[in-house]
């Protein structure tokens, strides 16, 4: 979970380290690279202060970013004699919000997800709803399923012409957008009576 997913924008999240690496250019006459520097901007606290990457046996690879807004990095090196190279940026949204999913229905059932996002921050918007169901309360779980991208499921059980008799549904489900982000179960009943859900 937190590898990024590289479209534009560009979504991380709050698990994704960012990785820097410099080098001296190759020459008779480099000194070395000595530092990297950087900064973060969000929309919620402006500029960081310049820092040092830190990149030894000792410190965490990397760093991450802590809110779930629009971030700017900026970032460069120097070498030994102070030449500095131009200050590179890249500029990235964090979404650590789930999707979220409902269901309704009985004949069909309908289970409809959407990416929220929070705060006014755009989401990743892809996602995969998972399910599995069984028919009355002796009947056996299915397997697994996995519905396409963004796709909304549509269950006709026990199958499309069979009626599944009055008898209760229950459905497990849950959503997964394409960074990771992972919402809880939902186990509900569905009933004939009510064409609608309880959620336990």
């Amino acid at each position: 979970m937190g590898n990024p997913f590289t479209s534009k924008p560009f979504f991380v999240t709050t698990h994704t380290h960012f990785l820097l690496y410099s080098k001296d250019n190759q020459s008779e006459c480099n000194v070395g690279a000595r530092n990297i520097y950087y900064r973060i901007w969000n929309t919620n606290s402006g500029w960081s202060n310049w820092m040092i990457y830190q990149n030894g046996p000792f410190s965490t690879p990397g760093f991450t970013l802590k809110e779930e807004c629009l971030h700017y990095i900026e970032y460069y090196s120097d070498d030994y004699l102070g030449n500095k190279e131009t200050v590179q940026n890249i500029s990235c949204y964090v979404d650590n919000t789930p999707p979220t999913t409902i269901g309704y229905g009985y004949y069909p059932i309908h289970l409809i997800a959407h990416d929220p996002g929070k705060g006014g921050c755009p989401a990743v918007g892809g996602y995969h709803v998972h399910y599995r169901h069984k028919v009355g309360d002796n009947g056996e779980w299915s397997q697994w399923f996995v519905g396409g991208l963004n796709e909304d499921i549509t269950l006709w059980l026990p199958e499309q012409g069979v009626s599944p008799m009055g008898q209760p549904i229950y459905v497990d489900y849950y959503a997964v957008d394409i960074l990771g982000n992972k919402e809880e179960i939902h186990h509900d009943v569905f009933t004939s009576e009510t064409k609608n859900y309880y959620r336990n």
